[in-house]
Order: structure tokens, then sequence, then C-alpha cells
């Protein structure tokens, strides 16, 4: 089955389980995965007809600019995490939701998430899990957060909303003993190799059917020896730039960057010294935002477009 969601099926986290999951749990499922990926992006709608389950992403992802918003890591504004805008994003993410499930049949993507279905609908039925919003609201500490639960864009309420369609992955926690702290390994929400194998299971037990193992074992491994080599890959990278970079930024004493509600730029930062190091941690962001761009585009090749060659090859 296809899953669409955002960095926790890309190369990202894929990089962080054991080979065993990769070779065992996913073995036999594709994803076309998007870090950041907002929920109101075009690339959702392109891949309603297709995907078995769509992980609803954060309501906060693209918040920087709702109307226009692309995928990207690290793509949630600080400066406009605030009720007001939470709320404004939140209604734009059940707009697209509404807009995802109600595609017409034999129209090609829609220039925006939120594009008006005709009276004609497709068949195909996709699944919503809202993992984001589940773990989000478990590990909330604040009343007036758009995720305390008791607003109107709640997991409840949402699961009630799309019941027809809807993966309810607390419900299916609850019953396995579990909590969404032993699922997860980053405040991120990132699924551990046992919430990537819950996930899985709660898809399945949904009526998404998986692929049967014995059919086309040739792209199936194919694709297995892709994702393993880009995990790797990945991790090298990341093994390269992550340290530099953080202590680029780790600057002592720590600099205050948001001041009154703006960034302070770095022209302004009083140290000379200072000024460089946080250039130069802008420099290689900036390097791993292309690295990962570069990941998802070779992800893409392989789930999507080079398989289907290999599976025809194979026949």
């Amino acid at each position: 089955m296809l899953i669409l969601s955002s960095s926790h099926f890309h190369v990202e986290n894929l990089s962080t389980l054991d080979t065993k999951t990769l070779f065992t749990t996913l073995f036999h499922h594709n994803f076309a995965a998007f870090p950041g990926l907002p929920n109101t992006s075009p690339l959702v709608n392109r891949y309603a007809s297709s995907a078995s389950c769509w992980l609803v992403g954060d309501y906060r992802f693209g918040n920087s600019n709702p109307s226009g918003a692309v995928p990207r890591v690290f793509n949630v504004s600080k400066l406009r995490v605030t009720p007001e805008i939470d709320i404004e994003m939140a209604k734009h993410s059940i707009a697209a939701i509404d807009s995802y499930l109600n595609l017409p049949t034999l129209t090609p993507t829609p220039t925006t998430a939120t594009a008006t279905a005709t009276a004609t609908h497709h068949l195909h039925r996709p699944l919503l899990l809202f993992w984001d919003l589940a773990v989000r609201e478990a590990m909330n500490n604040s009343s007036d957060s758009i995720y305390s639960g008791t607003t109107k864009f709640s997991y409840s309420n949402l699961v009630n909303r799309y019941k027809s369609n809807v993966v309810d992955i607390r419900k299916f926690c609850d019953d396995a003993g579990l909590t969404f702290k032993d699922l997860v390994r980053d405040r991120g929400g990132h699924p551990n190799d046992l919430g990537v194998a819950i996930i899985i299971k709660a898809i399945s037990a949904a009526g998404a059917a998986p692929i049967t193992p014995k059919q086309n074992n040739i792209h199936r491994y194919f694709v297995f020896a892709c994702r393993f080599a880009l995990c790797k890959y990945h991790t090298f990278v990341r093994g390269l730039i992550a340290p530099i970079q953080k202590k680029m930024t780790l600057v002592r004493p720590r600099l205050k960057l948001i001041v009154n509600g703006k960034y302070k730029k770095i022209k302004d930062v009083s140290c000379r010294s200072k000024r460089v190091r946080l250039r130069l941690s802008h420099v290689l962001l900036n390097v791993y935002q292309a690295h990962v761009l570069v990941l998802t585009a070779l992800s893409g090749l392989v789930e999507l477009r080079i398989t289907d060659f290999v599976k025809d090859l194979a026949r």
C-alpha cells in the first residue's frame, strides 16, 4: 500500500530505524513522504486517488505562508505560533481534508488543496490517520493550546467528523496497552520502530490491504536495497553536518534571537565572532535543506517511478 506522510516515513526518519524494521515491517509498502508537508499543499490532492492512507500533518506546517506553503524541513515559524494563527491553520487543514476526500474522478491535480469538488466523486476513499494531532495532544502541557484537546479541532472531534475514513490510532494504541511516549523517538513525534509497526498494523486493520508477500518480490527487494542505501547516505551526511551546525549555533552565552516578537538580525549581534558563527550555521542549515530535497527526489523516484519499471520487468 502507498502511505502519504510528512517526515515520518521519509528517509530522515527511516534512517533512525533498525534494519529489521525496514526489511520486515516496511518491506511491502511504498511511501510518498515530504518533510514538513503542509495539509494545504497541492501535493496532498495529487495522491488522493492512489494513497491508501494519509498521515495528516501538524496544523502548524507552513504557518509562515498559509496560502503558498511548500514542504520543507523546519516548516514551523515560531514567530507565528499564536492561538489565533493556530486556529487559522487548523481551519485551512479541515478545508484541505474535506477537499482530499471529495476529489472528482477524472480531474488532475488541483491548483490548491482546498479546491471545490464537483458532483462526481472518485470511488477510492483514502484513510486518514491523525498521528501528529494524537501525539501533540498526548504530550501537550498548555490549556490554551490548539493541542489541548478541548477545541473543535481536537483529535476526538476530527475522528468523529471523518469516522468513515479515519484510522483511530489513539484507540488502537489504548487497546494494545501502549502510550504515545512508547511510540515516538523525539519531541517532534517521529515514530520509533514500535511506532512504525503500530501505524502499519492500524492502517492494515482498518482495511488497507498490504501487497501480498509473494507478489513482485524482485521489485520489493530493489526498493529495500535503495531505501537502505539512502538511509546510510543520509546518516553519513547528517553525521558530518549536524555536530558542526549545532556547535556553531550554540554560541555562549546563548543569544536571544527573538526580541519583542521579532527575529534579531545577525548583523545586530554585537560580537563579530558570534556573527560569523551564526552565518556559518545558516549556511550549513541551507546545505542540509538541499540535501533533504535531493533525498526526497530520489525517494520519490525509487518509491513511485523506478519501481514501476522494475515491477514490469519482474512480471
